[in-house]
């Protein structure tokens, strides 16, 4: 349940979930080139923001795999419930992986630099908008 609570806050449609994914898919690389100078951290922040983009990209078609599944079975009448729980829940497992995934990932970019440095590049990407 708190995983389906933590996707709907940050990613389904909420101011967060845009900053998010306005943030990670389009303002960090150039944010971090313009305000890590240290070569080792930059090049660390931009391979670990790559990462939770592509956790962020592999949320989404997760996502649109798990509704194509649930399409299918609400579509046939002769579905069973058994059969709808084994949907939902693979649906939800792939949704905890993937949130997971992200969650991990970002962990590991902030880790890579300096609080000085992230929050530079915070800023930096709160002034492009």
């Amino acid at each position: 349940m708190i995983w389906a609570l933590l996707y709907l806050h940050f990613f389904a449609g909420s101011a967060g979930a845009q900053d998010i994914g306005r943030f990670y898919l389009d303002e960090a690389k150039p944010a971090i080139k313009a305000e890590i100078q240290d070569p080792g951290h930059r090049k660390a922040a931009l391979d670990g923001a790559a990462n939770v983009r592509t956790a962020i990209e592999d949320l989404l078609k997760a996502n649109r795999q798990s509704a194509e599944d649930f399409e299918r079975v609400y579509r046939n009448y002769r579905s069973s419930a058994e059969e709808f729980d084994a949907v939902i829940g693979a649906g939800e497992n792939r949704q905890r992986a993937a949130v997971t995934a992200i969650v991990e990932a970002r962990a590991r970019l902030v880790d890579s630099v300096s609080a000085e440095e992230w929050h530079a590049v915070i800023a930096r990407a709160a002034a492009t908008h």
